[in-house]
C-alpha cells in the first residue's frame, strides 16, 4: 500500500505500466465535477460500483454510513469528484472528503482512517484512455478547482492506504510521489476452498483457539454472517410460495425474483435489508405521505420462527429509533409499528 509523499501540485508521475502505442494514440478527453453531497451523486454512483474497478470500502453504502455516523460529527466536507469521458462515460469517482484538524484543513479520502483500502472507481478500461501523464495533468487540475472553492479549500493532502492495483489495473494515485505506508499490507492469492486456505495460513494451535473461542461466543446465540442480500435470500422464498399460492387462487402470473428485487427497492412495498436500509426507506415515504403511524407485517409463509423473532428484535432496537430521530421534527410524528 501506498501514501502520498508531497503535495499534489508538486508530484511527479513515472509511468506504472507501460501503455501499448494503439492506446497511447486513442486519448479520451475527460471532464471534472465536484459534488459536495453524497446524495447529489447516489445514483451514478451506486451505478458505477456495480461495473466499476474499486474495493467494497469504495462502495457507496460504505462511505454513506461512515459519513452519517463518523464522518458529519467530525464535520468531514464530502468532495466527490467524478470523471467523465468525452461520450458523458464515467470514467472515475474519488471519494475524496476536507477534513479539519485544528485551524487547518486536509484533503483525505473519506473514511481514510476506518478503510482498509482507499483509492478511486475506475472504468475498467480506464487504463486503456487514460495514461500515467494524463493523470498527472488531471490531478493537477482537480487540485486547483478544489482550492478555488472556499468549501473545498485545504491546506495539505493526506492520501493513505492506497492499493498498487485495481483489478487488473494499476491504481492511477499510484503514479504519483508516494511512498511504502508503514502498515504495509500483504496480497494473496484466495483458494475456492476456504478451509484449506485457512488451514495453510493458521497454526494447528491457533485454530484450536479460534474453535474455542467460537464455542464461547455460540454460548450466546448462533454466531453468523447477515448481509442485505441473505436477507433477500431468506424472505424470497416464503414470499413467494405465499404470492404464488394466492395468485393460483386469484388468477395471478407467478412471483419471479425480478418482481420480488423490484418490490424491495426504493419505491417498491417490501422492506428487506439491514436496518438502516429499512428506516431510510420508511423515512422516504414518511416525507411523502406524512403518515402518523407505519404497519409492517413480519409473519409470511415459511419463515422459520428464529429469524422472525430476529427481525421483531432488530426493528424495535435498531429500525425505530432511527426512524423517531428522523422525523422528531415532523408534525403528526411517525409511530413505527409491527403487526
Amino acid at each position: 500500500m501506498f501514501r502520498n509523499a508531497a503535495p499534489a501540485t508538486d508530484v511527479a508521475l513515472p509511468a506504472c505500466a507501460a501503455l501499448s502505442a494503439s492506446r497511447r494514440d486513442a486519448p479520451r478527453d475527460l471532464s471534472l465535477r465536484i459534488h459536495g453531497d453524497l446524495i447529489a451523486v447516489e445514483a451514478e454512483w451506486r451505478g458505477f460500483e456495480q461495473v466499476a474497478d474499486c474495493t467494497v470500502f469504495q462502495t457507496f453504502d460504505w462511505l454513506a454510513a461512515w459519513h452519517r455516523h463518523i464522518g458529519l460529527r467530525a464535520k468531514v466536507q464530502p468532495a466527490i469528484v467524478v470523471g467523465r469521458f468525452a461520450g458523458g462515460d464515467t470514467a472515475f469517482i474519488l471519494p475524496l472528503g476536507i477534513a479539519p484538524h485544528g485551524l487547518a484543513r486536509r484533503l483525505c479520502w473519506l473514511g481514510q482512517e476506518l478503510c482498509d483500502y482507499n483509492a478511486p472507481l475506475i472504468a475498467r478500461d480506464f487504463s486503456e484512455y487514460v495514461t500515467a501523464e494524463r493523470f498527472r495533468d488531471v490531478w493537477r487540475e482537480l487540485c486547483r478547482r478544489l482550492q478555488q472553492d472556499p468549501l473545498f479549500r485545504h491546506d495539505w493532502v493526506e492520501l493513505e492506504k492506497m492499493p498498487h492495483t485495481l483489478g487488473a489495473q494499476c491504481n492511477p494515485f499510484a503514479n504519483l510521489d508516494v511512498s511504502l505506508n508503514a502498515s504495509g499490507a500483504h496480497v494473496t492469492q484466495l483458494a475456492a476452498d476456504w478451509e484449506k486456505f485457512y488451514s495453510a495460513k493458521r497454526s494447528s494451535a491457533t485454530r484450536r483457539r479460534d474453535r474455542a473461542k467460537r464455542r464461547h461466543m455460540e454460548e450466546h446465540g448462533e454466531i453468523g454472517f447477515v448481509t442485505t442480500e441473505q436477507a433477500a435470500d431468506d424472505f424470497y422464498g416464503p414470499q413467494a410460495e405465499v404470492m404464488n399460492r394466492i395468485g393460483r387462487e386469484r388468477g395471478w402470473g407467478p412471483t419471479s425474483r425480478a418482481h420480488f428485487d423490484q418490490s424491495r427497492g426504493p419505491n417498491g412495498a417490501l422492506f428487506v435489508g439491514n436496518p438502516e436500509q429499512v428506516a431510510e426507506k420508511i423515512v422516504a415515504q414518511h416525507k411523502i405521505f406524512n403518515n402518523d403511524r407505519f404497519l409492517l407485517q413480519m409473519a409470511i409463509g415459511t419463515m422459520p420462527h428464529a429469524k422472525i423473532m430476529k427481525a421483531i428484535e432488530l426493528y424495535g432496537t435498531k429500525v425505530a429509533p432511527i426512524v423517531r430521530k428522523e422525523t422528531a421534527k415532523a408534525v403528526p410524528a411517525i409511530t413505527a409499528s409491527v403487526a
